[in-house]
């Protein structure tokens, strides 16, 4: 871990002291120096700093020191002859520095560079976290601009999902790291391949996926320095409307019914279907079937009036595409003759008769009869009189 702090630089004259501390990394104890007003706040001066003292005869020297401090960041600067760069660490208990280096000074020249500052890692068997440091992190500190650094992860991830896309609404990292975010990365399931999403704000639209299937989508800024931190993952599932229904057959009918039959969509959209709609006529009003399955009833409807019939599907994503048009007249049984009248003749009767009030919807196609109370037989005839032969004289 590597935390970049950019620190004030405070002009003050400041004895430097403190336990022993090189800059080849052997480290030493942090110890209190003292106290200073910096900006009309008292605060524990100095952690550790690289001090570049200048003594009576000109010679110069690198020395680092080691103090702890409370109350944020703050670095003293005397820039007459003494150079002290420091932190005040708001730490407790007394931590032990490793790995202290030198950062941006010129080590052969000493002179002051725009850039200046050390790094070190703290370390305590006693206190494992502190309020703003961890036990092991290693912590860099400059005077000046310091280097950018990879942003921090989006956060706040909301996925809407489309046709073979998803949309990743998303709020921005809290801080790009110093350097503007040039684009947005994504990963799919965790597979380690990240995507340019080629944009630079909110949402990302990832396209090119397939419907039904669940994906686990993280995201991440990129800037000049290279790829940012994950965010954290969110799922979705692309889908769609529905194809449309085919192979509609409206043949059976009933009193005031019609049944369509009905081959399922090709392709659902990667959702299942959850019902299916009729339209009568093209009115443009859409009725549940109430069944996701084939056939379609269809009631309510009159009697030998002929109906143009769709269906659509209707699944997560809404209404699905419309079929073609098949047609279909309900229809029932006729009602019976009345009014029978019967003359009898040689071996045979003529029976007149008023025909049915109601056909049924459907025009009547022949006429039965039965005889004491035996079968029905056709009398091959759609109107009046039927002429029944073969009979027995006198019976």
């Amino acid at each position: 871990m590597r935390n970049w702090i950019r620190t004030a630089v405070i002009s003050a004259v400041m004895a430097w002291s403190g336990g022993a501390a090189a800059l080849d990394g052997t480290g030493g104890t942090m110890t209190q120096l003292g106290t200073c007003n910096v900006e009309t706040e008292d605060y524990n001066i100095l952690s550790l700093g690289l001090v570049r003292l200048i003594d009576a005869g000109g010679n110069r020297s690198y020395s680092a020191g080691s103090a702890w401090g409370r109350q944020g960041v703050r670095e003293v600067w005397s820039p007459i002859t003494d150079y002290k760069i420091g932190v005040c660490l708001n730490l407790s208990g007394v931590w032990d520095i490793t790995g202290l280096t030198q950062k941006g000074a010129d080590a052969v020249s000493y002179e002051l560079q725009d850039t200046m500052g050390f790094s070190f890692t703290l370390s305590n068997t006693a206190v494992t976290n502190d309020v703003n440091y961890v036990a092991g992190g290693t912590y860099s500190f400059y005077i000046g601009t310091p280097p950018p650094q990879p942003a921090n992860a989006p956060t706040a991830l909301v996925a809407t999902a489309g046709d073979s896309q998803v949309s990743i609404a998303f709020a921005a990292p809290s801080t790009d790291g110093g350097a503007t975010i040039g684009d947005y990365e994504y990963e799919l399931d965790g597979s380690g391949a990240w995507e340019e999403a080629s944009t630079t704000s909110t949402p990302v639209v990832i396209t090119g996926l397939t419907n039904g299937t669940s994906y686990s989508i993280k995201l991440r800024a990129v800037n000049s320095v290279g790829d940012g931190a994950e965010s954290a993952a969110v799922t979705s599932t692309p889908a769609a409307t529905s194809d449309a229904p085919t192979g509609l057959d409206a043949g059976l009918v009933g009193d005031g019914i019609v049944w369509v039959a009905f081959q399922a969509p090709t392709d659902t959209g990667g959702v299942a279907i959850t019902d299916y709609e009729y339209e009568l006529d093209d009115n443009g009003t859409w009725t549940s079937a109430s069944t996701a399955s084939s056939p379609v009833m269809i009631t309510g409807l009159t009697n030998g009036t002929s109906y143009s019939i769709k269906l659509r599907a209707v699944n997560s994503e809404g209404e699905g595409a419309e079929s073609a048009a098949v047609t279909s007249t309900p229809a029932t049984t006729p009602d019976a003759p009345t009014a029978l009248v019967a003359t009898p003749g040689d071996a045979q009767v003529s029976v007149a008769f008023q025909v049915p009030s109601s056909d049924g919807g459907a025009a009547i196609t022949d006429y039965e009869y039965q005889l004491d109370g035996g079968t029905w037989t056709s009398a091959s005839t759609t109107s009046s009189p039927v002429v029944i032969t073969g009979l027995t004289n006198g019976t």
